[in-house]
Order: C-alpha cells, then sequence, then structure tokens
C-alpha cells in the first residue's frame, strides 16, 4: 500500500500493483532478482553480462552456426522480455561484429537488430577492428581539453596546489583511467596465474600503469622475464640496478635529464640555475634534475619556485648572476616569467647573458595570448 501526503494533508491508501514505493532502495535489488533469471542459451560459449539495465552478450561466430545461434540468442532474450511484461527498446540495442584485420568476408547482420561500425558500451566505444581505439581516445581527449579550462580558472583565482591537484584527479586523470585496471594487486595476481598455467613466457609487454609496472617486475625479476613498457615514465622505474630488466619505449625522465646535462656540458655552461613553478607535475622531475646536476659535477646555484607573480623569484636570480636558467612552467606561466625578465631588463632576447632554457614549447603567435609584453 502507498499514499502521497503534503503539509499534512495525505491521499488514500492505493494498492501497488508494479514498482516499487518511490525515495527507496527497493528499486534497484528488486530490479536485479526480477532479471536475475536471464541467462544465456549458451552457456559454455556464450558470454552474457548484466550491468543494471545494460545487458551484453557476446558469443563466437564460426561460419554459417555461429549466426544462427546469434539469432537465438537474440530472440530468446526478446521472448523472456514480452513473458515478463517487458519491451525491448530496440533503439538502443544493436549487433557489433569484432573481426579484426581480415580479408575475409563478414557474416550478413541479424535480421531482428542493426548492425553499427562503432558502439559505445558503458561509455567505452568500441570498433570493428579491435585494436583501433581512435574514436574513443579523440572522444577523451576532447573531453578533457575542455575541462582544463576548469582548472585554468581556478588557478587564476587562487586554488593551492593541493585543491589544483584534486580537481585534475578528478576532471581530467579519470577521464583516462576509466576502464582501465590499475591495480598492482590484480597485476601480480594475473602474472602469477599465467606463470603458473602456462604456456612459458619469455618477456612481459607493460604496462602503462606505473603502480602496476612496479609490481610485475619485482615479481618478474624472479623468473628473469624481460619487461618493456610502453607508457610508464616515473624516475624511480629508471633505475637500471633496482629494475634492470626493465625497459621503456618512451624516454623516462631521468634519460631527459641526461639529455639536458649534456646539452648543458656541450656549451660549457657550468653555473645552472633552475626555476619552477609550484606544480604536482614539476616538482618530482625538477628535483631529479637538480640532483643529476649537482651529481655531473655543474654547479647550482639557485632553486626557485613560482607561484603566481615571478617577479621576487627572478630577482634573486639576477641578484647570485644567474646566467644559465632551466625552467619548467605551463605555457601561461612561461610568459609570465618572460615578461617580467623584459621588465627587469634581462634582455633575453637580445643577449646570450642571461640564456632560459624553457622545457616545452611556446605559441607566441596566438591570438588569445593577452600577457602584456613585448614582442622580445
Amino acid at each position: 500500500m502507498q499514499r502521497v501526503v503534503v503539509d499534512g494533508y495525505g491521499t488514500e491508501y492505493v494498492s501497488i500493483n508494479r514498482g516499487v514505493p518511490q525515495g527507496t532502495v527497493l528499486g534497484p535489488v528488486l530490479f536485479s532478482i526480477f532479471i536475475n533469471d536471464i541467462k544465456a542459451v549458451n552457456t559454455d560459449k556464450n558470454l552474457l553480462v548484466k550491468f543494471a539495465d545494460d545487458i551484453t552478450v557476446s558469443l563466437p561466430i564460426e561460419a554459417s552456426v555461429g549466426l544462427d545461434e546469434s539469432e537465438t540468442e537474440v530472440q530468446s532474450f526478446i521472448e523472456w522480455s514480452e513473458k515478463n511484461c517487458m519491451q525491448v527498446n530496440f533503439t538502443k540495442t544493436w549487433e557489433l561484429l569484432l573481426r579484426g584485420k581480415t580479408t575475409r568476408t563478414p557474416p550478413e547482420p541479424l535480421e531482428i537488430i542493426g548492425r553499427k561500425e562503432k558502439l559505445k558500451l558503458l561509455g567505452v566505444t568500441f570498433e570493428q577492428v579491435p585494436v583501433n581505439w581512435d574514436t574513443h581516445i579523440d572522444y577523451l581527449l576532447s573531453k578533457a581539453s575542455s575541462r582544463l579550462y576548469i582548472l585554468r580558472i581556478c588557478k587564476y583565482y587562487g586554488y593551492t596546489t593541493e585543491n589544483l591537484d584534486l580537481l585534475f584527479q578528478s576532471l581530467i586523470l579519470s577521464v583516462f583511467v576509466y576502464a582501465i585496471e590499475c591495480d598492482p594487486g590484480h597485476a601480480a595476481t594475473t602474472l602469477f596465474e599465467s606463470l603458473y598455467n602456462g604456456p612459458q613466457l619469455i618477456m612481459l609487454l607493460g604496462a602503462a600503469c606505473p603502480a602496476s609496472t612496479r609490481a610485475i617486475t619485482q615479481i618478474g625479476g624472479i623468473w628473469n622475464l624481460l619487461q618493456v613498457s610502453y607508457a610508464s615514465i616515473p624516475t624511480d622505474l629508471s633505475n637500471e640496478r633496482k629494475h634492470p630488466l626493465l625497459y621503456s619505449t618512451v624516454p623516462s625522465y631521468s634519460a631527459q635529464n641526461r639529455a639536458k646535462i649534456a646539452f648543458l656540458n656541450h656549451f660549457q655552461w657550468k653555473r645552472i640555475a633552475t626555476i619552477r613553478e609550484n606544480d604536482y607535475a614539476f616538482g618530482e622531475v625538477m628535483g631529479s634534475f637538480q640532483q643529476d646536476l649537482v651529481n655531473s659535477g655543474l654547479e647550482l646555484i639557485a632553486a626557485e619556485t613560482v607561484q603566481d607573480n615571478p617577479k621576487s623569484q627572478l630577482t634573486n636570480l639576477k641578484n647570485k648572476d644567474a646566467r644559465i636558467i632551466v625552467g619548467m612552467f605551463y605555457e601561461d606561466q612561461a610568459r609570465k616569467v618572460l615578461c617580467e625578465g623584459e621588465e627587469q631588463c634581462w634582455c633575453i632576447a637580445e643577449s646570450n647573458d642571461h640564456p632560459p632554457i624553457l622545457i616545452g614549447s611556446l605559441r607566441f603567435d596566438d591570438g588569445n595570448v593577452n600577457e602584456n609584453a613585448t614582442n622580445q
């Protein structure tokens, strides 16, 4: 029985013949129980996955037999819906054929439902060729790019580094790690299962997640397994004595540091100063660079950190007669540093007395730049 009460006035009780009382947790629970008996027709070969009101059936297609079986699975689901007073939403029910790069003629589409070349499932866009993720990656980049504006506004209004980090983790990083299992425990379990269940492993490819990479390299080292990572670049993972069997297809932070120091030695610059933006993205990198700088025999005469206005930091560098300066900033802060250097008559563009080395690139021809500085 259910009734509605507003400001002390209530309606008569009415029997509930379907649905559940509003505002309760009974809906999701009862719905899960309600659809519990939906199963694949062939449970030995086909996989049926239920996630709330989304149901996905995956099955292999073996010549014409597989196509007939696909029709059977779809028809079974439609019949279940009709028996339970429900309707299949055919505007959201599709077939996606995953076939890889093959010259074989694909089977004909199912007659019951339509076929798509691309299909979004729980936020992930799949394509017919399983290794092609261009559409999904383009969508992620567009989504993350639009959210970067929020961080720039928050930074402009003086948000702390900790708060900006929290926003970055929540708004930007979450976009890319969604649907990626970055769990060192899961990575270790998967590796153990592969080692003991066979076949014999010679090398490992991955992982992209640094935490998983650390776990895998510690376990794989016991079996002398060569490991190649295609994305993990933190400084500690480039320690050859700690991870002798780990190789990376992208330069690590420490490898980039060696290139910077080689550049400085080439021009025989011995007294080096550093200045970086006060941001988590540059802290570890600059700290590692400064340590490598000292270990290589060069002199670190100053290390400045900029929050917003770089005037005092540049004044300190000028007072210490800093001639060679390595900087790490985001683009907007880099402009402020260069413009402040111009204001203090460092004459960066006209003289080699104070040449700055900026890690990255700047777009000085961007019409959206609002810094009040000369073209120099």
